[in-house]
């Protein structure tokens, strides 16, 4: 994050502001490469953020990786995680 202006990097680790609108309004040309979508079997450590409960049933969750390029210079390895919400996760069929 170097690579960035100050209050860009400042509102990326806020982290209240979607990323691509953080880039977007800052003006910076950017370019997302290297996208592959993993499938993950959330862990503790996962289940605890996503759902409150280290121990909570949860299907597997989806999500891709990518690099962004800004002004022609690897600036972010990103990964970004697709999960039903844990007021949903009740309504969802057993898990196994």
């Amino acid at each position: 994050m170097e690579r960035l202006p100050q209050a860009v990097a400042d509102a990326i680790r806020e982290a209240s502001t979607p990323l691509g609108r953080i880039l977007i309004e800052a003006g910076l040309h950017r370019r997302v490469h290297d996208v592959a979508l993993v499938n993950i079997e959330p862990g503790p450590h996962l289940k605890q953020i996503l759902t409150g409960n280290p121990s909570a049933q949860m299907p597997s969750i989806y999500g891709r990786v990518a690099t962004i390029d800004v002004n022609g210079h690897p600036v972010i390895s990103l990964l970004e995680v697709v999960a039903v919400p844990s007021n949903e996760l009740a309504k969802s069929p057993p898990v196994g």
